[in-house]
């Protein structure tokens, strides 16, 4: 890779970067402006994510689940 392309993905990646922070703290700024039944809605459909990572976590961390297998078995269906 040469230094052009290597000072335009610099670029394309930092302008990428800032519209996607830009993008996240307005809807963080929008939620906290909303009024209290949407920030209710917001706070339960966060618990109720929160809940389902801590599942998948434990699913993932028990012993006995072997993903690579899991995979193997997708790959010979």
């Amino acid at each position: 890779m040469g230094v052009f392309e290597m000072v335009v993905a610099i670029v394309a990646i930092s302008i990428t970067g800032g519209v996607i922070s830009k993008s996240i703290k307005a809807k963080v700024e929008a939620g906290k402006s909303g009024n209290k039944k949407d920030q209710k809605i917001s706070a339960k459909r966060f618990n109720e994510i929160e809940q389902r990572l801590i599942v998948l976590e434990q699913i993932v961390t028990s012993e006995g689940y072997d993903l690579k297998q899991q995979f193997k078995n997708i790959e010979n269906e």
